[in-house]
């Protein structure tokens, strides 16, 4: 009887093939890319090859959207009430890292956090924080000229942007190509004859729509808008809150843009009611429409509606993700699904942001390796 059929070797991939392969592993699945440079030589070069690196960053920048690998929270110490930032992982791929002390959360954009220092409230101390290498850029402080007093905001452009609010309202951009602030941009502010000049710039984070940057004010009844391109600054206001017993300020609101790029803001109502408003224009004036309302006493049934008056501490641009802090836990809810995720808990949040990036950072990290630690 003859000997059986020696079974055919399986022909090899050429080498263009498996680097096209290996560029389409999701971006929301970084650990699929780091197994794949753990598990031989071959992979580990194709993978640590500068020219892939630029070739997985631009396929990702003209497909789907970067992956929301964390959230960055401002958390309130319990014992000497010093704040802090923390960031918290949702994948896999970066893991916790250590809190950063009198740091709190201004914005995150870009894959860049922006911190400001909480020592001293009328300084502008601000530092960039990558919280997957760890690394702390502090940024110089504009020109003493500019006075400490007002309130002040900074938000993450390709650049920083810092916007102060007083009896003459101006902006600053810091460029990191010349790391420097350029010259302020003034303008008045509208309401500061009004007597509210203590409607002063929040920590709530600022969304960019176009060529201009949206920011809350602490009354919660107007929002900033500040055009990029001039510089000039206008008022626009809020719809009323939805309630007969609660004033139309004073209620916190949480910016956001939708996936069309839409501007839009959430704020809870009526005590347990998270509503989204969409920003609109009918025969060219801008108004604003009610297009989501969700009962949290249904998500939370067990919760005090007070303690729901005020749970609201973030909003995922572009994804429609509310942040809410109840009972000392951190939640998600889906605007669209209405479905709630906890994110964490045992700690007191004041604001929540999400970081967004691709994960282009996890293949420098492998060509530093020595070497794959799988397979041959």
């Amino acid at each position: 009887m003859p000997p059986p059929p020696r079974a055919r070797a399986t022909p090899e991939l050429p080498d263009e093939l498996m680097e096209e392969v290996l560029l389409r592993i999701r971006p929301d699945d970084p650990v699929g890319l780091l197994r794949a440079a753990l598990a031989c030589k071959q992979w580990h070069s194709f993978i640590a090859d500068p020219d892939f690196r630029r070739r997985r960053l631009s396929l990702s920048l003209h497909g789907a959207a970067p992956p929301m690998l964390g959230v960055i929270v401002s958390v309130w110490d319990d014992g000497d009430r010093r704040p802090f930032a923390r960031y918290v992982p949702t994948s896999s791929y970066v893991p916790p890292r250590a809190d950063h002390r009198d740091w709190m959360l201004s914005d995150a954009r870009h894959g860049r956090v922006l911190l400001r220092r909480c020592i001293e409230w009328e300084y502008w101390d601000f530092t960039v924080w990558n919280p997957i290498t760890d690394q702390m850029l502090e940024l110089p402080k504009p020109s003493d000229s500019l006075g400490r007093n007002g309130s002040m905001k900074a938000s993450v452009l390709c650049a920083a942007i810092g916007v102060r609010v007083s009896k003459d309202m101006f902006t600053c951009i810091y460029s990191s190509e010349s790391d420097a602030w350029s010259k302020p941009a003034y303008d008045s502010y509208p309401y500061y004859n009004l007597g509210w000049e203590d409607d002063g710039l929040g920590w709530e984070r600022s969304v960019l729509v176009g060529n201009a940057l949206y920011l809350v004010l602490r009354r919660y009844d107007n929002i900033l808008e500040c055009d990029l391109g001039t510089r000039k600054i206008s008022i626009i206001k809020l719809p009323y809150v939805r309630t007969e017993t609660t004033s139309a300020g004073f209620v916190r609101i949480e910016l956001t843009t939708m996936e069309d790029g839409q501007l839009g803001f959430a704020r809870v109502e009526g005590s347990h009611e998270l509503c989204l408003w969409l920003r609109n224009g009918d025969n060219g004036v801008a108004g604003w429409s009610l297009c989501k309302v969700i009962d949290l006493k249904k998500l939370f049934p067990l919760v005090n509606s007070i303690c729901l008056m005020n749970c609201l501490v973030g909003f995922a641009d572009g994804i429609s993700v509310a942040f809410l802090e109840v009972d000392r836990e951190l939640f998600t809810v889906d605007i669209k699904s209405g479905l709630k995720k906890k994110i964490v808990e045992g700690c007191s949040i004041s604001y929540a942001a999400p970081y967004f990036n691709f994960c282009t950072s996890a293949l420098v990290v492998s060509s530093r390796d020595d070497g794959p630690r799988v397979g041959t």
